[in-house]
C-alpha cells in the first residue's frame, strides 16, 4: 500500500491555520481572563500533539 502513511496535507494545513488563530485569540484573551486562556492553551497543546504525530 504505497502512500498509506502519507499525511493528508489539507488537514494539516487546516490544523496549522487553526493553531495560528488560537494563538492569536489566546494572546488577546490572556489580557482579559486567565481561565479562558487556560482552555485555549490546552486546545493548542492538543493540536501541537496532533501535528507532532503527523510529522
Amino acid at each position: 500500500m504505497r502512500g498509506s502513511h502519507r499525511i493528508d496535507k489539507s488537514k494539516l494545513v487546516d490544523k496549522i491555520y487553526m493553531l495560528h488563530q488560537l494563538r492569536q485569540k489566546n494572546a488577546e484573551m490572556s489580557e482579559q481572563s486567565s481561565k479562558k486562556s487556560d482552555f485555549q492553551v490546552r486546545k493548542i497543546h492538543d493540536i501541537d500533539d496532533d501535528l507532532g504525530k503527523a510529522a
